[in-house]
């Protein structure tokens, strides 16, 4: 247990592309349904069928307005255990010149994936390919994204991602309480900055600007490194107070925090 800088992201480059710009280059998927491949509810999987053991996703990032994308993350619970990972870019729909930004690597387990593209996909299309798949692979939000981290650190009085409960508690008429999980556990997230220099409050305020409150989540990689990253949404909108004893002479320093929940699908 140690800390680390904690990381954001907000983009999510093959939703802001429309499912329009997804394909099943190889494998089979029922027609129609790629856009649930990024409709930000995480755990809520696809079946596909792989041909020979490979699946290939692809998408066209060409109509977005800046491409620089250095992260995949896919959600926990899938079935890719002992499948080999790789990620490529292209200029071309054809693949004919990739470029791989990631593996080919063996998955471990079925647990959060979360790794570094490099180099970062700058090119018009990117490729999620599987091979040694299962017959039947599990295909949940796929997420290509660029990560940030400020200059400064976060208040030190920091609240971990914590899981909170959702449970309904009633009482009979004979005196039993009876206890039911209405959903299972969702870590909560609350951090704080303080008297942030103007190119760090950009930066929230850009995350801030494009999320808006309990609309789209976004991904934070807690300051405790023992804690994987959690996708989160706002709960509340975040305050940016002015913290500057003596604005006058320094210029207005502004605060900022965050407070969510996680997105569990």
């Amino acid at each position: 247990m140690a800390y680390q800088t904690p990381y954001l992201a907000y983009r999510h480059a093959l939703r802001e592309a429309g499912a329009g710009a997804l394909s099943v280059e190889t494998g089979t998927i029922a027609t129609g349904v790629e856009g649930r491949l990024i409709d930000n509810l995480g755990e809520r999987f696809l079946q596909v069928t792989a041909d020979a053991g490979v699946v290939e996703i692809d998408g066209d990032l060409s109509a977005l307005s800046s491409i620089d994308f250095d992260r995949f993350l896919h959600p926990a619970g899938h079935n890719w255990d002992g499948a080999d990972l790789e990620i490529r870019q292209d200029d071309n729909s054809g693949f004919t010149s990739h470029e791989t930004v990631y593996g080919p690597t063996a998955v471990s387990g079925s647990g959060l994936i979360d790794v570094a593209l490099s180099p970062a996909v700058t090119e018009d299309y990117v490729r999620i390919r599987l091979t040694s798949a299962p017959t039947t692979v599990d295909l949940g939000e796929l997420v290509v994204t660029d990560r940030f981290s400020l200059s400064v650190g976060i208040d030190p009085r920091w609240r971990d991602p914590e899981p909170e409960e959702k449970l309904l508690e009633e009482e009979t008429q004979s005196g039993v309480v009876v206890v039911s999980e209405l959903a299972p556990p969702r870590r909560v997230v609350k951090l704080v900055w303080n008297r942030l220099p103007a190119p760090d409050f950009t930066l929230l305020d850009g995350l801030r600007t494009a999320i808006g409150v309990r609309r789209d989540p976004f991904w934070l990689w807690p300051p405790d490194d023992s804690q994987s990253a959690v996708w989160v949404r706002l709960t509340q909108r975040p305050r940016s107070p002015q913290e500057s004893p003596v604005p006058p002479v320094t210029g207005p320093e502004y605060g900022f925090s965050l407070q969510g929940r996680e997105v569990i699908g």
